[in-house]
C-alpha cells in the first residue's frame, strides 16, 4: 500500500489515474476492462497462480493480449 500512497502524492491531479490495489482473486474490474494486461514478478509468489491467470484472462479486449514476466 505504501507503493500507491507514494504514487499517489507524486503524480499531478491534472493526471487522470486512479490508482488501486485490488486482490488479485477478486478484482473489481469488468471484462474487457483493458487494452492489454502486463504481470510482472507476480504469479511466483501466489499461492494459486493459476487461478490468478483465469481471472485476469477475461479483463483484456483482446484476450491474447498479455505479457507475463516471472522470476
Amino acid at each position: 500500500m505504501a507503493d500507491i500512497k507514494m504514487l499517489s502524492e507524486i503524480i499531478s491531479e491534472d493526471v487522470p489515474l486512479n490508482l488501486v490495489e485490488p486482490d488479485i482473486y477478486n478484482l473489481p474490474f469488468q471484462p474487457e476492462s483493458f487494452d492489454h494486461i502486463f504481470v510482472c514478478f507476480v504469479l511466483e509468489h501466489l499461492p494459486r497462480p493459476g487461478d490468478a491467470l483465469n481471472r485476469l484472462k477475461n479483463l483484456a479486449f483482446f484476450s491474447d493480449s498479455a505479457y507475463i514476466v516471472l522470476q
